[in-house]
């Protein structure tokens, strides 16, 4: 058989080619109704978050889905996050109102129930230091509560992958504005604004989720390979993941780094996700750069300006040096004042010649 082409077809070219044309036709005719839209699925995953640092860490998996079960019904999925809280999906809205109503759980006060994603615009954090290991965070947001009741939970800060505790204690407020200092009995200490680091997954190396969320491809935080952090090899050179200079993916100098930090920055003050962050930080950046165009546009202007401004400076010099010139001998005021004014308006007449004097 020949084809469009005029070249003969192999017998299993035709078959291909006819199956490729009936499965365009049968994937143009599905689904392609005017008008009509997937219908959005409804947020049903919410966070219930409680008042102690550890949250339900310590409690039993089993005791706290029969509790679970007992107070909400059957759910989709739970998942204990890092900080305590807990991670829940629902199966209808009905199930999220019978969380919000939800005054603890196992024993563990709730503090709030929100649905992810949500916007929190009466919360707070910050950070006191020199907190002794020794001081229950339990016992600390009691003593602290007696001069502070906005203070809703304290969480003791780690430091490594061995998450070893700190003095540094971060704070929980349910107020927008946070107080200066707290008074833990006697002893005062002063509340500066948490800003958390930017969020790195250690696998693929991207930013915005952790290793347990990833579907990337792992790479090595020093040099980009294909391998576990250390196994670099002998001379391999650094090379950061996201911008790929001479330097790891850890680096603070980093431009990308730098950007994911004023992202931080940017959630925290504006009280935002961390996508809609990314979206807030390259809006102003594009801004940034059209507004360094118009800088320069300015700027080439001005000098411009500038230039005719000397020129016409020199020619004022020129000219009142050849009028002093001019009329150096002669005695007469009368004539001195008319030899200027023919030379100021020989001088005008010159610069603009369509112009009446």
């Amino acid at each position: 058989m020949v084809g469009k082409d005029g070249k003969k077809q192999r017998p299993a070219e035709r078959k291909r080619k006819k199956g490729n044309e009936e499965s365009t036709e049968d994937t143009d005719n599905e689904g392609t109704e005017e008008g009509k839209e997937a219908p959005k699925r409804p947020n049903l995953n919410i966070i219930i978050r409680f008042d102690e640092g550890d949250g339900v860490k310590k409690i039993d998996p089993l005791k706290l889905t029969k509790a679970l079960k007992a107070h909400i019904g059957e759910i989709k999925h739970a998942k204990i996050l890092r900080d305590g809280n807990l991670l829940i999906g629902c199966n209808s809205e009905g199930q999220v109102e019978k969380a919000k109503k939800l005054g603890g759980l196992c024993k563990v006060k709730i503090r709030a129930v929100v649905k992810v994603g949500e916007k929190i615009n009466n919360e707070s954090k910050g950070i006191i230091t020199g907190v002794p290991l020794s001081v229950n965070m339990k016992d600390l947001v009691e003593n602290l509560k007696e001069r502070n009741k906005e203070i809703k939970g304290a969480r003791r800060m780690t430091r490594g992958a061995e998450r070893i505790e700190t003095e540094t204690v971060l704070l929980e407020f349910e107020t927008k504005e946070m107080p200066r200092e707290v008074f833990f009995g006697l002893i005062r200490f002063s509340v500066r604004e948490y800003m958390p680091k930017p969020v790195r997954c250690f696998n693929c190396q991207e930013f915005g989720h952790i290793a347990k969320m990833c579907k990337g491809k792992r790479r090595c935080a020093r040099c980009s390979g294909d391998h576990e952090y250390g196994k670099c090899g002998v001379g391999v050179k650094p090379k950061c993941c996201s911008c790929g200079g001479e330097h790891s993916v850890a680096f603070w100098g980093c431009e990308v780094m730098k950007q994911q930090t004023i992202v931080q920055k940017t959630k925290v003050a504006q009280k935002v996700t961390y996508a809609e962050a990314c979206k807030v930080v390259e809006k102003e950046k594009q801004n940034g750069k059209s507004l360094t165009g118009e800088k320069q546009i300015i700027s080439k202007v001005m000098e411009m300006v500038e230039m005719k401004i000397e020129e016409e400076k020199k020619k004022m010099v020129t000219f009142i040096a050849g009028v002093i010139n001019a009329t150096s001998d002669v005695k007469s005021k009368t004539e001195r004042i008319q030899i200027i004014v023919k030379a100021a308006c020989h001088s005008c007449l010159h610069n603009n010649p369509n112009k009446e004097y």
